[in-house]
């Protein structure tokens, strides 16, 4: 799929929006994670795991695989937790080395806006700016951080080829 710099633009506002979630999303996945892992720690089932599926005697087991396969899946399910929020924490740490490398005024009014929530009405009158302006203001600093994100296809530029 091509994206055009508008697109860009749009998908960094998203990603600017839904960052207060994702910090609630990790929050929220580390206590999951805690209360598997004390669950499990509860499991005492040692068990021999061959493949997908837990090996096991003679079926008057049926009990302790029960367990064992609970084990299994809580298991999975603390790796997939552990990859998700790998994988968000590296999208925001890319958002705030973004925001990090905007000037000490674009930085604040973004962080004002999208991180803290806050009105552009509101800063504009707390910085004694037009609201206009303000809003210019960040939309610049949008633009600069969708570069930042994505790289140079984010640019606005058509590029030329020089040489045939």
């Amino acid at each position: 799929m091509q994206y055009e710099f508008n697109d860009y633009k749009r998908l960094t506002r998203g990603y600017l929006k839904d960052y207060r979630l994702w910090r609630e999303a990790i929050a929220a996945w580390e206590q999951e994670r805690a209360d598997i892992e004390r669950e499990l720690s509860d499991v005492p089932v040692a068990i021999s795991h061959y493949g997908a599926e837990p090996g096991g005697g003679a079926s008057e087991l049926n009990a302790v695989e029960r367990e064992a396969s609970r084990r299994i899946k809580l298991g999975r399910r603390v790796a997939a937790i552990e990859q998700d929020t790998r994988e968000l924490r590296r999208v925001m740490r890319k958002v705030e080395n973004a925001i990090g490398s905007l000037d000490a005024e674009e930085e604040r009014l973004i962080t004002l806006h999208y991180i803290d929530g806050r009105k552009w009405y509101e800063i504009a009158d707390e910085l004694a700016y037009s609201e206009t302006s303000v809003k210019q203001k960040g939309y610049r600093a949008i633009g600069k951080m969708a570069v930042l994100l994505f790289g140079s296809k984010a640019d606005g530029y058509e590029q030329v080829a020089l040489f045939a």
